[in-house]
């Protein structure tokens, strides 16, 4: 061989060598430096984000504002990028608005079955008049299974704004070809079982005059309570202020069970007291009054709270659950009151509110009293400084919370709560746990099919990794297309109802469950599916529900270990099928499961 051609090929083999190493190493964010003129990649944590012409280079950069704490900022999730045990390279570029300088940190949250935890990735001083780099290296250790993983810029406290360019996570990236197959196996153990569940609710919210008005009342009724098989309703105290609403949701309540031929389990909380009791004389805002000794005014809050009840069981309503005030960590531009976790000296006490409320409906109706539910804050994380600032928790009979201001990237990030999930349960757990409010709660316009896959996602999660007794949905109905399970037109010149896609995603649970059933241990080796399956009481029906969330179509093959059927139906929802029937389920064949779909599978034993 002649010399140069000796030295070529020589060059060749070393370059192919060396040519994996380099290609593994790329930096796996997406948009990193904004010229996509988009905001493609990133959320905002806990805040508002948006372009700027205010750059590091280029174009653009990403701005962070609207900040109210330090924790906030501008964040990109990079779950299924990232490997495990890998060394990578993070740096960023950082500016600040509002003041001269301050202390700016590049941080990851990672949540697997080892629960939530911070990393500090870099640190330093950014100020308003030049651009600052961050730089530092990250190595992910993950135990289990990795839930969340994002990457975001924070520090900086209230009302300081961030700009960030130019952001690099440099290192390998995870191999995604291939990741999600299209063949899946699963099982289902009848053996090892987990919560009893007492069902599924909802609210009409403020709409319950438009349901009893509406031209298709009764066919509305069916559908909302009957087809869902709901289990139980959940309605605002408005007792002494708005008669109206307690005279509507009698109807409601009334015909739910005459549609449903069984008793429906009634949960009541209080958006607001009456303005008698509001230190602002105010339905909106403000919190509990002072008297003339400058004392908070529980016992007159607690005398209001089971007068109430009284007044409701003489109007057919009978209580089983109480929460003596939703979401008490806000106030928000509508009926609320602000409680905090202890007593402040211009604040009220809900740990206070709450002694008060048990202590009059125990003397008052001794063990006939309803079930407190507390604190039924925002979102779970929010509820833990009001768990532990109990005095008694003996008073309290379960843990209620709403989901909205938990995961990163809210509605259309499930898979950001579940780390949080682990840890609540842990701690938590003891008592029964609940989630008694959640829906879409902003980007209507965004609305779509995708809805009823989150909805079954948030649903799956809440009922698997947080093991919540019930799982209430928001908006039963409302006043607005896309908003509400259903959208109703106004009773008044039109017959008109939308129903929306979540609606579907809630029946998939509801109406192929009772109360009384119990989770069972579902698996399969697809992270794209999310099952869970229950098992009634006399071990004679099974349900499975499988939500395929990923982008390709699976076959599922699915084994069932002590658990004999003779029947099985199969339902699925998908861009095409409304909870639809779509045929028998036979053990010997595969689960046809379409990208993006929901699906049950309902399982009997019984001799016909």
């Amino acid at each position: 061989m002649h010399i140069k051609y000796f030295f070529a090929l020589l060059f060749f083999v070393v370059v192919l060598s060396l040519l994996p190493a380099y290609c593994e190493d790329v930096n796996i964010l997406s948009n990193p430096d904004f010229e996509d003129e988009t905001l493609d990649g990133w959320i905002g944590r806990g805040c508002e984000i948006s372009l700027s012409e205010d750059n590091h280079t280029g174009l653009k950069s990403g701005f962070a504002h609207n900040r109210t704490s330090g924790w906030q900022g501008i964040s990109q999730p990079v779950l299924e990028k990232i490997k495990p045990g890998e060394n990578y390279e993070v740096s960023a570029w950082v500016k600040i608005a509002n003041v001269e300088t301050a202390n700016v940190y590049i941080t990851a949250e990672q949540s697997d079955e080892n629960g939530t935890r911070y990393t500090r990735i870099a640190a330093g001083v950014a100020s308003d008049s030049q651009w600052t780099q961050l730089s530092g290296t990250f190595k992910p250790e993950v135990k289990g299974k990795l839930f969340v993983m994002n990457i975001y810029v924070e520090g900086p406290g209230s009302g300081v704004d961030i700009y960030v360019d130019d952001v690099n996570v440099f290192g390998p990236l995870a191999d995604l070809i291939g990741s999600i197959s299209p063949n899946a196996k699963g099982l289902i153990d009848a053996n090892i079982r987990y919560q009893v569940i007492e069902g599924f609710g909802a609210s009409v919210a403020w709409f319950a005059g438009w349901l009893n008005a509406h031209p298709k009342r009764n066919q509305l009724y069916d559908i909302l309570f009957k087809q869902l098989n709901l289990t139980s309703y959940r309605f605002a105290n408005t007792y002494l202020f708005n008669q109206n609403n307690i005279n509507e949701t009698a109807k409601i309540i009334n015909n739910a069970r005459r549609v449903l031929g069984r008793p429906l389990k009634i949960k009541v909380a209080s958006w607001t007291p009456p303005r008698f009791l509001k230190s602002n004389d105010s339905l909106v805002g403000g919190t509990l009054k002072k008297d003339a000794d400058g004392n908070f005014v529980y016992k007159e809050f607690a005398e209001w709270w089971a007068d109430s009840l009284f007044y409701f069981s003489n109007k057919g309503i009978n209580v089983d659950y109480v929460s003596i005030q939703n979401e008490p960590d806000i106030i928000p531009g509508y009926d609320s009151c602000r409680l905090m976790p202890n007593e402040h000296t211009d604040t009220a006490g809900y740990n206070l509110a709450l002694d008060a409320v048990y202590q009059e409906l125990h003397t008052r109706m001794g063990e006939q009293m309803p079930k407190l539910l507390a604190p039924d804050t925002m979102g779970f994380r929010n509820s833990k400084a009001y768990i532990d600032a109990f005095t008694n928790t003996d008073y309290v009979y379960g843990y209620a919370h709403h989901i909205y201001s938990d995961g990163v990237g809210g509605f259309e990030s499930p898979q950001s709560y579940v780390g949080e999930m682990f840890d609540y349960i842990k701690k938590y757990g003891s008592k029964p746990l609940y989630q008694t409010e959640y829906s879409r709660n902003s980007n209507y316009q965004r609305a779509g099919f995708n809805d009823a896959v989150f909805t079954a996602w948030h649903i799956h999660n809440c009922l698997v990794y947080e093991g919540v007794k019930a799982y209430y949905y928001w908006d039963l109905i409302w006043n607005q297309d896309k908003k509400g399970l259903i959208s109703l037109a106004r009773p008044k010149g039109s017959r008109g109802y939308t129903i929306n896609p979540s609606y579907y995603a809630l029946k998939h649970f509801s109406a192929f469950t009772d109360e009384g059933w119990q989770r069972i241990e579902a698996a399969s080796d697809s992270d794209a599916l999310k099952m869970s399956a229950y098992i009634n009481t006399d071990n004679k029906k099974m349900s499975i529900v499988i939500t395929n969330t990923s982008d390709i179509d699976i076959e599922l093959s699915l084994s069932l270990k002590d658990f004999s059927f003779n029947r099985g139906d199969i339902y699925r929802t998908s861009i095409n099928e409304n909870c639809a029937f779509v045929g028998d389920f036979e053990k010997s064949e595969t689960l046809s499961l379409p990208a993006k779909s929901i699906t049950t599978v309902a399982l009997m034993n019984y001799s016909f």
